[in-house]
């Protein structure tokens, strides 16, 4: 059974959003991935906003791929998070994720929170996409 944080996170809707406060900019995909990043690896998404500016959204540790000891180690948060900003884009293909056009709702400091179809009311906030799993793993003593 999916945890709390991530059943609500289902049902996000831009109204919603709104209602919490965050403003909603179109946007397009410029890249998108898991990057390693200091031994870390970084699930990330970043847009070019329409008004010219970037953001990124996610930068959520997705596991630890160290090169010089072979240390590789995944997550479930990893592949769920690209699995479901696949599933917002609205694309079967992980490649298939740069130029993809989508929403971005930002919090009252300017900060990303979620990204968003471009047309239909699917959201995926990082965060809780994390929170959820965690709370899941918790539940089964991982």
């Amino acid at each position: 059974m999916r945890s709390k944080k991530i059943e609500e996170m289902k049902v996000l809707t831009a109204e919603a959003l709104r209602k919490q406060g965050l403003t909603i900019e179109n946007g397009t995909i410029r890249s998108a991935g898991i990057t390693e990043i200091n031994g870390l690896a970084v699930v990330t998404a970043t847009i070019d906003m329409a008004d010219g500016g970037t953001c990124s959204l996610g930068n959520l540790t997705a596991g630890q791929y160290i090169r010089c000891d072979k240390t590789i180690r995944g997550t479930r948060y990893g592949f769920e998070a690209m699995l479901w900003l696949m599933a917002v884009a609205g694309v079967d293909r992980s490649e298939d994720l740069g130029g993809q056009y989508i929403r971005v709702a930002f919090n009252e400091d300017g900060m990303a929170q979620c990204i968003g179809h471009i047309v239909k009311d699917t959201w995926l906030d990082f965060k809780m996409l994390a929170e959820g799993i965690h709370e899941e793993d918790f539940k089964e003593g991982k």
